[in-house]
């Protein structure tokens, strides 16, 4: 582990790009798993993925089965999907519980607040408690969980700092979006899986320079020039702009907008560390939730929101899909050259890289913010290693 972490070095202390091996090594792939996302808030799906008690949903993230359970006094729970008995998974497919979690193995049952009812046969046919197993300190263990707009987070290592401590930078910058009014439109979620490293997912969205090569009807619409570069301290990463001219056309135009946004701060979206990028744009949010499965696939899954009961109406149905359809075209554009990316850094002649600082800020900002973590200790935290800006970057004019 301590080899890989100092690949992340010159990343801190020379401002390089991160190198090659880092998107390409077994090694460093569960390092990062380790040290990254076991260690902070990941976000892990949506409330709404349970709707009814009784749901339970089991996923896996970062190679720990988990099990998302609503139970009959609505609470969402998250448990490692693992029995404490003998170690089976518990279930394999989204089903209504009615009534407790059976396991498949010895049929073992707990309730839905992880709490043992029932160990058939455990001292013998027919004899249903045993005096070496205590039946009321046997229980699922329950991941630490919080959620925030609908999402669905969760801390496994159960010792990173408060969720609302976790969430406040990016909840100050985003103001006064109203979590009441956020709709789910669940029939336009998409999930893929391409073959690219997570980060250059994640070093991709934060800047706008490629955006006149790789997105030929963004540009049209929302132009690289209009843009600026957020940088959040150890929370966030993002880009604004100004305006977003693809409202003024007809088929885009006419769903209800945020009424907060200032002509200041029109279109601005989000990479939150570490998994998650949000974009709360005037009249939809996009939420992409990055979920990594090897150092050389990354697996996605994109939702989309809109504000208030209005833009939920039938009548805006087309203008809903029309939108995420474009966001759709987009993210495929950038997947396409996130995974050539990925290919060229095959090459030796690789060595990390270069940042055109005017436009990619944020780039080398997303690679000191990772070596900050992946280096920290005990006794030295990340933000102690290297203090990161808060501020906006714009053009020169």
């Amino acid at each position: 582990m301590e080899a890989v972490k100092e690949l992340y070095r010159p990343s801190l202390e020379q401002s390089r790009g991160l190198p090659a091996e880092a998107y390409l090594s077994d090694a460093v792939f569960d390092a990062e798993t380790r040290q990254l996302f076991y260690k902070s808030w990941l976000c892990i799906g949506a409330v709404h993925d349970v709707p009814e008690d009784g749901d339970i949903k089991p996923l896996t993230y970062a190679g720990i089965p988990l099990l998302i359970v609503r139970d009959r006094n609505s609470e969402v729970r998250v448990f490692h999907n693992v029995c404490p008995h003998r170690g089976a998974t518990l279930t394999d497919k989204p089903e209504n519980c009615r009534g407790n979690i059976v396991c498949p193995y010895h049929a073992w049952a707990f309730d839905l607040q992880g709490k043992s009812v029932r160990m058939p046969h455990v001292g013998g046919a027919g004899v249903h408690s045993y005096e070496g197993i205590d039946k009321d300190r046997v229980a699922l263990s329950e991941v630490r969980s919080a959620h925030w707009y609908g999402l669905l987070f969760i801390n496994i290592s159960g010792d990173a700092v408060a969720f609302a401590d976790f969430i406040a930078p990016i909840q100050e910058r985003i103001g006064a979006l109203d979590p009441e009014s956020i709709r789910y439109d669940k029939d336009l979620s998409v999930r893929m899986s391409f073959n690219a490293n997570w980060k250059l997912v994640v070093e991709n969205f934060v800047e706008s320079y490629h955006v006149p090569g790789v997105h030929p009807e963004l540009e049209k619409v929302n132009p690289m020039r209009d843009h600026f570069q957020i940088l959040g301290g150890h929370s966030y990463i993002g880009q604004g702009g100004t305006a977003y001219a693809a409202l003024e056309e007809s088929e885009y135009a006419g769903l209800p907008e945020r009424a907060d946004l200032t002509e200041a701060s029109y279109y601005e979206v989000f990479y939150i560390y570490p998994n998650l990028i949000f974009g709360p744009v005037a009249n939809f949010c996009f939420v992409i939730i990055v979920d990594p499965q090897s150092p050389d696939t990354t697996n996605e899954r994109i939702e989309f929101i809109f504000y208030g009961d209005e833009a939920m109406a039938g009548k805006h149905k087309q203008l809903r899909k029309n939108n995420a359809d474009f966001l759709q075209l987009v993210n495929s554009q950038d997947i396409n050259v996130c995974e050539k990316a990925q290919r060229g850094r095959r090459s030796p002649a690789y060595v990390g890289g270069m940042f055109a600082l005017p436009q990619e800020a944020t780039g080398l900002h997303f690679a000191k913010l990772l070596a900050a973590k992946m280096l920290e200790t005990d006794d030295k935290k990340a933000e102690d290693l290297l203090p990161l800006p808060v501020e906006n970057i714009y053009h020169p004019n």
